[in-house]
C-alpha cells in the first residue's frame, strides 16, 4: 500500500517540478513552492510509513529465527518495541491522511491561481490535458476522479 503512495506522490512531485520549470513568469515558481514543500512532506511521511511497516513485518516474519539467535528475553523486548512501532505507524498514517486532506486545499488554490493566468488557448490545452489525466487515472486506479480535485 505504501509503495503505491510513494509512486503516486513521486509522480506528482516530478510533474509539478517540470511544470514549474516550464513557466517563465517568476510568480508561477513562487506558487509552486508551497505545493512542492507539501508534496515533499507527504513523500517523507509515506517513506516513514513504509519503513515502519517493513520493520514490523520483518520482525514478525522472522520471529522464530530471531528468538533462537537473540535469546527469548532479547526477542521479547524486540517484540515489545515492534508493538510500539505498530502504534507509531497507525499515528503516522492518521497524520498522513489529515495532511492529505489539507493538501486538497493547497493544490486547488495553486491550480486556481495558475488558471487565472492562462490565455484562452492555454485554458483549452489545460482542459484537454486534464481530461486525459482523468481518463488515465480512472483506467489505472479505478477511481472516478482524483481525491484532491473538486
Amino acid at each position: 500500500m505504501y509503495a503505491c503512495y510513494l509512486e503516486l506522490i513521486q509522480e506528482v512531485l516530478t510533474t509539478t517540478e517540470k511544470s514549474s520549470l516550464m513557466h517563465c513568469i517568476p510568480k508561477h515558481g513562487l506558487w509552486d513552492r508551497p505545493v512542492l514543500h507539501f508534496l515533499n512532506l507527504l513523500h517523507q511521511l509515506a517513506q516513514t510509513l513504509s519503513c515502519l511497516a517493513e520493520h514490523v513485518s520483518n520482525v514478525k516474519e522472522e520471529a522464530e529465527l530471531l528468538a533462537e539467535h537473540l535469546g527469548q528475553d532479547t526477542f521479547t523486548q524486540l517484540q515489545a518495541t515492534c508493538n510500539d512501532f505498530e502504534q507509531h505507524e497507525k499515528a503516522t498514517l492518521q497524520a498522513f491522511l489529515r495532511i492529505l486532506a489539507i493538501g486538497a486545499t493547497v493544490l486547488n488554490d495553486n491550480s486556481a491561481k495558475r488558471c487565472q493566468q492562462f490565455s484562452a488557448d492555454e485554458t483549452r490545452r489545460y482542459n484537454l490535458a486534464f481530461e486525459k489525466y482523468l481518463d488515465y487515472y480512472r483506467r489505472r486506479h479505478g477511481h472516478p476522479t482524483p481525491a484532491t480535485l473538486s
